[in-house]
């Protein structure tokens, strides 16, 4: 297995989510709204080594958006991964316009100084509906074409 990295703690902005506005059934509503730079000091307040940024919570995406947040990020020296594909993700594939959309986040990963991307493929409402491996086989082909690289599904 190699040499075992060294443990780093991050949180994941969606464990903030009702401070961002989206309430699940059964859950109470929270008074104060949060922007990203309100989670980002939350985290920095924590010691925390990382977060995760969930793309539905950011501020923005433009240029000037994910600058700030860069800089935001490096003077709080957060790790970052940006995650994407909430509430549906890829819907297992079938959705070229939910891949686009994942695809530009490619971008924003980069803009940020993301060195992760994590993208949800489908959400409970896909489980079961086929197999995984026809899901595998229908998304890798459509990934490969953006990246031109091979991939590995571990």
């Amino acid at each position: 297995m190699g040499t075992p990295k060294a443990l780093r703690v991050g949180i994941d902005s969606y464990t903030y989510h009702r401070h961002f506005g989206e309430v699940r059934p059964g859950e109470v509503a929270v008074e104060t709204g949060w922007t990203t730079r309100h989670f980002v000091d939350r985290c920095s307040e924590m010691e925390v080594d990382g977060v995760s940024l969930e793309t539905c919570f950011l501020d923005g995406t433009s240029t000037q958006h994910l600058s700030e947040l860069r800089r935001m990020l490096d003077d709080a020296a957060l790790d970052r991964v940006l995650a994407w594909g909430h509430p549906g993700g890829l819907e297992m594939g079938r959705s070229p316009q939910r891949l686009a959309d994942a695809l530009e986040a490619v971008d924003h990963a980069e803009a940020i100084g993301a060195e992760l991307l994590r993208i949800v493929v489908g959400t409970t409402r896909f489980f079961g509906l086929e197999n995984e491996a026809a899901v595998v086989e229908r998304l890798l082909p459509q990934v490969r074409d953006r990246f031109r690289t091979e991939l590995a599904v571990i």
